[in-house]
């Protein structure tokens, strides 16, 4: 599977490659019963399907770019040998997708016989987990848990604008329309000194927060050093999937590097000129 974008801040498409006719049939019968999708396009070995917004997915039969059958369900009995045992996402990266009520969810699910896996458990679900037929690991989180702009909502009927409520076919959500008098914000942030637990995880914590918000995301590489140097490959933005994986990862990944020109004033007027050119709000 290829994502262009993530499903979290303005997804383009996802492209998937079938290795056969069953499983390229099979993948499209997931995506219309499960996410209610339409299909769009159809051709012999190629199949576009849309939501009501604008994300789409388009299937590729195609045996040489797809992973192997063995590998496809060798990845999926993995998982499911997992399911009691396991965080599927420690397993595995996954795709999330926004809905107001994960029982409908669990119900399609269970409906057609499709194992699933729920955080924290089913009496209080805050993400519902499963698979597809070709072994890509799906999230469904409730609206209440994520607001950010182009989160993909399965089932909502209706939303509420500035101005009116407004319902769409497919009970999808169109992105929320923001304030007249939000300002949308550079926020970066960048480690220094040496290495030490957590720094991977404050990072990750930071970038999010900061999309969550609405304020775009950026990190500096090689700490002071990197903050002198500046330009595009030391300042980086950054977007929601780029730290996926952070959480569990020591060190940091983002460096950071003893720097004396720091110490001067040149090099501090440096530092500041780049934050100033790159268009930086803020630091951390």
């Amino acid at each position: 599977m290829t994502v262009e974008k993530p499903l979290f801040n303005n997804t383009s498409f996802i492209i998937y490659y079938a290795p056969n006719d069953e499983l390229f049939t099979n993948t499209i019968e997931f995506y219309k019963d499960i996410l209610n999708f339409t299909i769009s396009l159809e051709k012999k070995n190629e199949c576009w399907l849309c939501s009501s917004i604008n994300t789409s997915i388009k299937l590729i039969l195609n045996k040489e770019k797809s992973a192997s059958l063995s590998e496809i369900n060798s990845n999926i009995d993995n998982l499911i040998r997992h399911k009691i045992s396991k965080d599927w996402k420690v397993l595995q990266s996954s795709v999330s997708f926004n809905c107001n009520d994960l029982s409908i969810i669990l119900s399609n699910l269970k409906s057609y016989g499709y194992h699933y896996q729920i955080n924290p458990d089913e009496n209080y679900p805050n993400e519902i987990l499963t698979i597809d037929p070709l072994g890509s690991l799906l999230g469904f989180i409730p609206s209440s848990k994520f607001t950010s702009h182009n989160i993909h909502n399965l089932n909502a009927a209706t939303t509420t604008t500035s101005s009116a409520s407004k319902s769409l076919p497919g009970g999808l959500l169109p992105p929320p329309t923001t304030s007249t008098n939000f300002k949308r914000r550079n926020i970066a942030v960048m480690t220094s000194g040496g290495d030490a637990p957590g720094m991977n995880a404050n990072v990750r914590a930071i970038v999010r927060a900061a999309i969550f918000k609405g304020c775009k995301a950026f990190v500096i590489k090689e700490g002071y050093s990197g903050l002198v140097a500046g330009g595009p490959e030391n300042i980086v933005e950054m977007q929601w999937h780029s730290v996926r994986g952070w959480l569990a990862e020591g060190g940091t990944n983002i460096g950071t590097a003893r720097c004396k020109e720091f110490r001067e004033k040149p090099g501090r007027l440096s530092a500041c000129k780049n934050l100033i050119d790159s268009d930086l709000n803020g630091q951390f």
